[in-house]
């Protein structure tokens, strides 16, 4: 009853007090190696906090702290120079990082200054921060960060009204860039939202994303070039930064403007008709492609023996010691198990090629093939003799059971959605430039 007592008393004064000293000094030197020198000052303090007196606690403030202003200073100084050389939001990227750095020099000699005097041991010196403050560099450098913005305003407004005077797609989707790096910097900045919203218009593309067509002639996975379609179409529509030059016809829409022009999908797929169809639709490209495998295997179970030799403690037997008197001495011995494991594998796999069309000239812009794939696994193992033969790499599988792989359409079907995120991603990259 006694030990439980101081168990649990000891148990509420560490909830009460939490980390020692130590604790942190231990973060803070972990911090610092990994060249986090903010945040290993940080764990400092909360140290010298508990413990002002704590050897390694000052001793690992001070190394951090140099650290930290030497490579901030130097970070700061830096970035002054490279400020003298740049325009726009180039520019504001720079102010504002310099800005950021201000901020953190204020607030941490603010965390530091709030430390009751310490007296470094290892010198027996003062800890010092230094005499400079750094307020007014900080005052300063959001005055320069809100001017950098006021010109970046008017930089990138002057370079769209120059690129929407070209009168072409490539001009008006840069114009409107410009116009939003404007509206960026300074909201609401002149007209910039009218012209972003009037040269984005201009610059949209309307873009058909077409059923795969499935020459694998495995149909017993249902509609799995549609599944891919669509998966496409909604990850594409997720992307914001994809999308803003971009307008993707759902294939509901898609089935109504054939219909109303009366034409049919393979108008869009026949080279000789695809400028005339995709013109009456308004669409700029089309997206085709095709599946020309589809395959799925459920391998048999496979399995393995393996025999297990350990030497482990069997009993023990009584002797004397040196001073006389008996105890029980260990007695080992070899045991024995033999290991049956069993894996079950399954896979699946997707190919065939893409294409993009630009309707207007009736070009292929990009085409490749495509390949996607999964594995399924599964092992488990049982065995016969002494558990405590049994090595590490099957302790864990003797307690595994038996699974049932996926279906062959919730594989393909998996492997769908991996096919369709990589088109997108890989459709993405290509509208965002």
């Amino acid at each position: 009853m006694r030990h439980l007592f101081t168990l649990i008393t000891l148990l509420a004064v560490h909830l009460v007090i939490g980390q020692s000293a130590s604790d942190y000094a231990k973060e803070a030197e972990g911090w610092y190696e990994n060249g986090h020198y903010k945040t290993a000052v940080q764990k400092a303090v909360k140290a010298l906090r508990i413990k002002d007196t704590h050897r390694r606690s000052q001793d690992i403030l001070v190394t951090s702290y140099d650290a930290y202003m030497t490579r901030t200073t130097q970070r700061i100084q830096m970035l002054e120079m490279e400020c003298m050389d740049l325009e726009g939001r180039e520019l504001v990227a720079k102010r504002t990082e310099v800005e950021g750095l201000y901020k953190e020099l204020v607030e941490l000699r603010n965390e530091l200054s709030s430390l009751p005097p310490i007296t470094i041991k290892a010198t027996g010196k003062p800890f010092d921060i230094g005499d400079k403050d750094y307020m007014s560099d900080w005052v300063a450098a959001k005055n320069a960060l809100k001017e950098s913005q006021s010109s970046a305003a008017e930089y990138h407004y002057a370079r769209g009204l120059e690129l929407e005077k070209k009168g072409d797609m490539d001009s008006w989707k840069l114009a409107a860039k410009e116009f939003r790096y404007a509206l960026e910097n300074t909201s609401g900045y002149k007209d910039s939202q009218m012209r972003y919203d009037a040269n984005r218009n201009k610059a949209v593309q309307r873009i058909a994303i077409l059923p795969l067509q499935n020459n694998s002639g495995a149909g017993q996975y249902g509609a799995i070039e549609d599944l891919i379609m669509d998966r496409m179409i909604s990850n594409l529509m997720a992307d914001r930064d994809a999308m803003e030059f971009t307008e993707i016809i759902t294939r509901d829409e898609l089935q109504t403007i054939l219909q109303e022009h009366k034409l049919s999908m393979s108008s869009l797929l026949d080279e000789n008709t695809v400028v005339e169809s995709g013109a009456l639709m308004g669409v700029h490209m089309l997206v085709t492609g095709r599946i020309n495998q589809i395959s799925c295997d459920i391998m048999p179970v496979t399995s393995a023996r393996y025999s297990q030799v350990a030497r482990v403690v069997t009993g023990s037997r009584q002797v004397l010691g040196r001073n006389g008197k008996p105890y029980d001495e260990p007695v080992w011995g070899d045991v024995q198990a033999t290991v049956t494991k069993f894996t079950k594998e399954a896979k699946a796999s997707i190919n065939g090629s893409y294409r993009i069309l630009d309707v207007r000239s009736g070009q292929v812009i990009d085409n490749g093939t495509f390949t996607e794939h999964s594995n399924w696994s599964h092992s488990w193992a049982t065995y016969a003799g002494d558990e405590r033969a049994i090595g590490k790499d099957f302790q864990g599988l003797v307690y595994q059971t038996d699974k049932n792989p996926p279906t062959c359409n919730e594989q393909v079907n998996g492997v769908g959605g991996l096919l369709a995120q990589k088109l997108s991603a890989g459709m993405a990259t290509k509208l965002k430039y």
